[in-house]
């Protein structure tokens, strides 16, 4: 075994031997080899582990130690990488000698009595009850910006303690820091404006430029320190410091180039009766930084750090910060400036230390920074639900004090900061308390639930634990940690599980501790169901035996690939691919799935393509087998072979536009020749199909229009016409340009159709056969609009010397170009619309004529045409008696023609006292009263008054 012979080999039968394995055998799998006494062998590869001894632990020392102290194990068959547990919690640890092992009780263990074991990495464990007793003091602490955020300010405010999520407070500072790299001035932070007229105030690249104009601080404070970076130039007037509010004057310090020398920077004093100007030299043309600190009486003026000036003065009260320049010149530029200035005194108030559990208070302690003429005092309180506190401790000014406060497990603490100087606070970084667990009620169970889940791969599950007294009672706020002991995993404090992301399924035991006592739940992860994201290659050919990655997630090994139902070979299994060789198959386009071990799949639809083996082409079928002369014909060539297509022809023409659809199938645009059958013949790598007659193709000749009769209709259609010509196909079809005809009847030489309404014009007469052939005559028909038709006439009656308004209405009347009434031609007359016309008509002889219109299409028709009847204006006879009385009251009869429809009679001038129409040529009319004398007596109707003569008179008496 492994080149070590094994020692006691008895023979028990041809297929059975005994042996023993001797001592020190190393480790691990190992070969085993038989040789039999002809010099036969067999070998079979890792058929023996060899198993290290089991770890013993025999002692821990010391046996009572604090959180942070280091413990030795003594034992035996320790091996590197064993793991380490101080109850259920794994501690940190490190194996010197096969007999010997340090661990470190970690900082917050509870005080308790806890087992001690170790575990081999080969998962074999020994371990000690009672082993270890931790006596440590715990500590709760407030380090971080979120612990102090959590408070109460007054005065006071958190920053950021320089490394990540530290925190700190100090004194609230109502000062800025303005760096000038915003696209404009901060208007929160500076007030401006200009001097006179082209002043500018302006900000670009990280600086300020003045000139002309000025910039106050909106901080107005009462002491401070303003320091600014910047270029003073050889530009009179320009200042930097302290001045009013309003404006800058009395009171002001500032560093300052003055009208009266602009070779040099003074510091200016100018506060009510104390005033001075002090020459600094070297300092114009180049970045300085300039610092005032101003302290009620007290002055310093700095310059890079170094002090160049300082003074005692009248507090001249609250004063901004001022940037400025008074001339229109070379403008000041400044890189940055700074306020600082903090309020005398503030106090903050913490958020609640948590102990966990009832505690002993035993110690605060505080990290600070406290300049000079700073302090910072503090004082804690205690409580037992967090709502309802102790009293509070006297205040503390010590770095750490003890804590005189009942127990509970809630501590509140309050500090105090001080200042004598704006230029300075306290700052408090750490706020620890220590503590020791109150004599409660002592854990002796705890449960946790639920006590078994199933999850996926890399997901959560939420543990809660339950810990209980001897009594089997809850004890409430009792501490908790929480850890996992075997199957991989993480938990975190609240009991959040978070299983590993390994493929498989795995067992986890989550443990939750409490003062050295333990419960556990099993979890079950599930693996992730696996995902196909992609195959490469994407096709092979039908033979199979191509080596193809699959591309995706959550593999795992032992997994089954298949290309549609066939399994594929040579697996081999990674996380996150798959290499297999694809089966045999048939050509076109089949699923990728993967089947796990664990039940799960996944398929990738269409995933790989089988593409057939070349072969000969043989052309089977083709549709349709005949088309025209002319080409275009859309061919379905069917068969086999044709995967590899370089050539599709007809006959001995090439047809340069076809698609090859799959192996049995291409679809080809038939080329253009003459008339006859050809063979359609597919070339490709192997060969050229064979002509044969299911691949014969047919070019007929292509229809031709010779003439068409008649070659015009009217635009109403229903006009049957002859299109004439060769070639016709049976189930030709005939067109109107778009317009699809209805064909009456059709021989090869004649098709005779009915045409449809259209508009006038021309259009093209086309024929197309069931081939595809056609024929076009362009313009082959012209639709004429009808000659018009006058339907009736109203009035239809009207006097002979015309003028009568008369709507004459019908069909087909645009384009009118004359109406006459009977012969004669009317003078006026407007076209309403294409079935209106108004006219006003002629003057003629009595009598009834027809009314016709007259279009470019012709004049409507007279027979059966509506008819207009003039009648001729009244005329007398005869009167009898012709005598009466100037009393009038005679009846007198008058005779004549055209009385029709008589409207007045008249003696005269004198309208008859009364009058009947007893005919067309008689009326009776009863006389007026009217001096003697002749008069004549006329007769109006609508058609005129009748004419004075020696007939029509009548002689009163």
């Amino acid at each position: 075994m492994s080149n070590v012979d094994l020692t006691n080999v008895q023979f028990v039968s041809a297929s059975s031997l005994q042996a023993v394995v001797p001592a020190g055998l190393p480790a691990g799998p190992h070969d085993l080899t038989v040789t039999n006494p002809d010099g036969g062998a067999a070998t079979r590869n890792a058929a023996f582990t060899a198993q290290a001894p089991a770890p013993t632990l025999a002692s821990v020392s010391p046996a009572a130690a604090n959180a942070g102290d280091e413990i030795t194990l003594q034992g035996a068959n320790f091996v590197s990488g064993a793991v380490v547990r101080i109850g259920a919690a794994t501690v940190p640890s490190s194996v010197l000698a096969a007999d010997q092992a340090l661990a470190t009780v970690p900082a917050g263990t509870a005080p308790g009595v806890y087992s001690v074991s170790i575990t081999n990495p080969d998962g074999q464990s020994a371990s000690l009850s009672n082993a270890l007793t931790v006596t440590t003091l715990q500590t709760v602490s407030h380090t971080t910006l979120a612990d102090f955020n959590a408070g109460t300010f007054a005065s006071t405010q958190a920053v950021d303690g320089g490394n990540a999520g530290d925190g700190a407070v100090m004194l609230f500072s109502n000062g800025f820091v303005d760096l000038f790299d915003a696209p404009t001035l901060d208007s929160s932070v500076w007030a401006s404006g200009v001097y006179t007229t082209g002043g500018a105030v302006g900000q670009s690249g990280g600086a300020l430029s003045v000139s002309g104009a000025w910039a106050r601080g909106r901080s107005v404070v009462p002491s401070g320190v303003f320091t600014a970076r910047l270029t003073f130039t050889n530009s009179a007037w320009q200042n930097v410091g302290f001045s009013r509010e309003d404006q800058l004057d009395d009171p002001w310090l500032v560093f300052g180039v003055p009208g009266w020398d602009t070779t040099r920077v003074f510091a200016r004093i100018n506060v009510g009766a104390t005033n001075a100007d002090i020459p600094l030299t070297g300092l114009i043309g180049a970045p300085h930084d300039y610092t005032i600190e101003y302290s009620g009486t007290q002055v310093r003026f700095l310059v890079d750090g170094v002090q160049v000036h300082q003074a005692t003065i009248p507090n001249p009260g609250f004063m901004a910060p001022w940037i400025s320049q008074g001339s229109i010149a070379e403008p000041i530029i400044v890189e940055q400036a700074a306020l600082a200035s903090y309020v005398s005194s503030g106090t903050y108030l913490s958020a609640s230390l948590d102990a966990g559990a009832d505690a002993d208070w035993v110690q605060f302690v505080t990290q600070r920074t406290q300049p000079g003429g700073t302090t910072l005092r503090g004082r804690a309180r205690s409580s037992v639900d967090g709502s309802t506190f102790s009293d509070w401790t006297g205040w503390s000014a010590a770095q750490q004090f003890d804590l005189a406060v009942p127990a509970g497990r809630y501590l509140q603490y309050e500090l105090e900061l001080t200042t004598s100087a704006a230029t300075a606070t306290p700052l408090v970084s750490s706020v620890a308390a220590t503590y020791q667990p109150s004599g409660g009620p002592q854990a002796a169970s705890v449960v946790v639930t639920p006590a078994s889940a199933t999850v996926q791969a890399g997901m959560t599950q939420q543990f809660a634990a339950t810990v209980l007294d001897s009594a089997g009672q809850p004890i409430d706020g009792a501490a908790v940690t929480w850890d996992v002991v075997s199957g991989g995993g993480t938990v975190n404090s609240t009991g959040l599980f978070t299983a590993g992301s390994a493929t498989g399924t795995f067992t986890n035991t989550v443990v939750a501790t409490s003062n050295g006592v333990s419960g556990s739940a099993s979890v079950t992860v599930s693996p992730l169901p696996p995902t196909i994201t992609g195959v490469s290659p994407t096709s092979g050919p039908t033979t199979g035996n191509t080596d193809v990655t699959l591309s995706g997630t959550n593999f795992e090994t032992g997994a089954i690939v298949r290309f549609g139902a066939n399994a594929a070979t040579n697996v081999s299994v990674s996380p996150t691919t798959i290499t297999a060789r694809t089966p045999v198959g048939t050509a076109g386009t089949v699923d990728v799935s993967v089947s796990m071990p664990s039940g799960a799949t996944a398929t990738l639809p269409g995933g790989y393509t089988y593409t057939a083996v070349p072969t000969a082409p043989v052309v089977s079928g083709v549709s349709p087998n005949s088309g025209p002369t002319t080409g275009g014909t859309t061919v379905t060539v069917t068969g086999s072979g044709f995967s590899g297509t370089t050539q599709v022809r007809f006959g001995t023409t090439n047809a340069p536009n076809y698609t090859v659809d799959s192996d049995e199938q291409i679809t080809v645009i038939s080329p253009s020749r003459s008339s006859g059958t050809v063979n359609i013949r597919v070339t490709n790598s192997v060969g050229v199909s064979p002509a044969t007659a299911p691949s014969q193709y047919t070019y007929v000749p292509a229809p031709s229009i010779s003439g068409v009769s008649p070659s015009s209709g009217p635009t109403t259609g229903g006009t049957q016409v002859n299109i004439n010509g060769a070639n016709f196909q049976p189930g030709a079809t005939a067109r109107f340009g778009d317009v699809q005809l209805t064909v009456v009847s059709s021989t090869s030489s004649r098709i005779t159709v009915t045409t449809p309404p259209a508009d006038a014009g021309l259009v093209d007469v086309i024929v197309t056969n069931p081939d595809g052939g056609q024929a076009i005559r362009s313009g082959g028909y012209r639709y004429v609009v009808p000659a018009p038709v006058v339907l009736a006439v109203e009035p239809n009656t009207g006097p002979t010397a015309g003028g009568t308004s008369v709507v004459i209405t019908g069909q087909y009347f645009t384009g009118a170009t004359q109406v006459r009434f009977g012969a004669t031609t009317t003078a006026s007359f407007v076209v309403d619309s294409d079935s209106q016309i108004t006219v006003i008509s002629p003057s003629r002889s009595a009598g009834v004529v027809s009314v016709r219109v007259t279009t470019p299409s012709g004049t409507s028709p007279s027979s059966g045409a509506p008819t207009f009847t003039y009648i001729a204006p009244p005329n007398i006879t005869a009167v009898s008696p012709n005598t009466g009385p100037a009393a009038g009251g005679t009846s007198v009869a008058i005779t004549g023609t055209s009385f029709n429809e008589a409207t007045a009679v008249h003696f005269g001038t004198v309208p008859a006292t009364s009058f009947v129409l007893e005919s067309t040529t008689r009326i009776v009319a009863v006389s007026p009263p009217q001096a003697a004398g002749r008069i004549d007596i006329r007769v109006t109707t609508p058609y005129g008054q009748s004419v004075i003569r020696s007939a029509d008179r009548f002689t009163y008496v």
